[in-house]
């Protein structure tokens, strides 16, 4: 893989005013422009856009489940990388959170994280396994919520 080619890749960092599909768009245009077509390719560079927020977004994402660019670039817009939005309490960003049956555990988790942090007041821990154990779909409800667990790392060790 060419290294010179990183030199010219413009940045994403996660500030408020940035807008993720014009990054996206660039990065896929940049992309073309070098004549790189393989998607193995585009999402090793894709990382080389990302500084600071957008960075530890990358970093905790499960990219091994992406076998192409464009279901990362989906991922980058519409699921994982969210703009700063702070809420001060929408249980709605909860209690409206489920696992599909195509949603792997672990990609799950990973979304409960990310709303988790986008909530600014802090939540009962009492509320906190029991709003990820009804997120769960029903075969894992029911398994998790056998154990009873009384702490949200509880409830999330009981779905691994």
């Amino acid at each position: 893989m060419p290294t010179k080619l990183l030199f010219d890749i413009t940045k994403f960092e996660g500030k408020p005013r940035e807008n993720q599909s014009t990054h996206i768009m660039t990065y896929y245009l940049w992309c073309s422009s070098k004549y790189l077509v393989d998607d193995f390719i585009k999402i090793h560079l894709f990382q080389h856009t990302l500084t600071i927020d957008a960075t530890i977004w990358y970093i905790e994402l499960n990219t091994a489940s992406y076998s192409d660019f464009s279901s990362l670039a989906q991922a980058f817009f519409l699921t994982h990388f969210q703009l700063p939005i702070g809420y001060d309490i929408d249980i709605d960003l909860f209690s409206k959170f489920k696992q599909y049956d195509a949603t792997l555990i672990s990609d799950h988790i990973h979304e409960w994280y990310h709303r988790k942090r986008l909530v600014r007041t802090k939540l009962p821990d009492e509320i906190l396994p029991k709003l990820f154990i009804f997120s769960l779909r029903p075969q894992i409800y029911k398994d998790v919520s056998m154990f009873q667990a009384i702490s949200e790392e509880k409830a999330i060790l009981d779905t691994k």
